[in-house]
């Protein structure tokens, strides 16, 4: 692979080599570098250059809300604050508005509207599953877990990720329906997953989104 970079020449003592969030590798060296000794140090460099190029593109793809959005079930929201309103909150899904007397794109409202959102929606997008394909459950709960989309307790007791909220529903009730079959089949096994598949066959579809798409941060600004 040949990389592409910027050579500055700087008034410095050592090389520096750093990739943007773009994408760009630029490599700063003292001014008595030759071209032929930053060329030495980048083939030296290759393998941990293409592994952040190839994380720096891995992150471009990731869903991001421009200024003054907000994103909301895999889309992306205009919010309008509306001071008439209050605490109040109104989400025209049709057009693609959310409407406020509060300044959700404030990181503590928006993390509040959030949790408020996860709460009421994400169990019953469990119950919704349970009853579409005919599973049992003792409860659905929502905490803001950073490392698990979802469990199941040996009692059928269901926790999603408050996180969960920035995603699209089908992604939503594909890790629902995962953790649902949990309160069959309490593994990982050949078993678990062929029941998986056959209650939800877009459930390799949800993951790729969660690892390509879902946001870098939550509250995502």
């Amino acid at each position: 692979m040949d990389i592409n970079y910027t050579l500055r020449r700087q008034t410095r003592k050592t090389a520096a080599l750093r990739i943007t969030v773009s994408g760009e590798v630029i490599l700063s060296v003292p001014q008595s570098w030759t071209d032929e000794k930053a060329a030495r140090l980048i083939l030296l460099k290759q393998s941990w250059i293409e592994k952040h190029l190839a994380a720096a593109e891995n992150a471009s793809k990731r869903l991001k809300a421009p200024e003054g959005s907000l994103i909301y079930l895999g889309e992306i929201y205009t919010f309008e604050k509306i001071i008439s309103m209050g605490r109040f909150t109104q989400i025209n899904e049709k057009e693609k508005i959310i409407y406020s007397g509060q300044d959700l794109t404030e990181h503590e409202k928006a993390a509040k509207f959030y949790k408020e959102r996860a709460c009421f929606l994400l169990p019953a997008r469990v119950r919704h599953m349970a009853e579409e394909k005919g599973f049992g459950f003792a409860k659905a709960a929502v905490r803001n877990t950073k490392r698990r989309w979802g469990s199941c307790t040996s009692k059928g007791v269901i926790t999603m990720s408050e996180r969960l909220i920035l995603a699209p529903l089908f992604v939503i009730d594909a890790i629902a329906l995962h953790e649902l079959v949990h309160t069959e089949i309490m593994n990982h096994s050949k078993d678990f997953y062929a029941r998986l598949k056959s209650v939800c066959p877009y459930y390799e579809e949800a993951e790729k989104w969660l690892t390509e798409k879902f946001p870098a941060v939550y509250p995502p600004f």
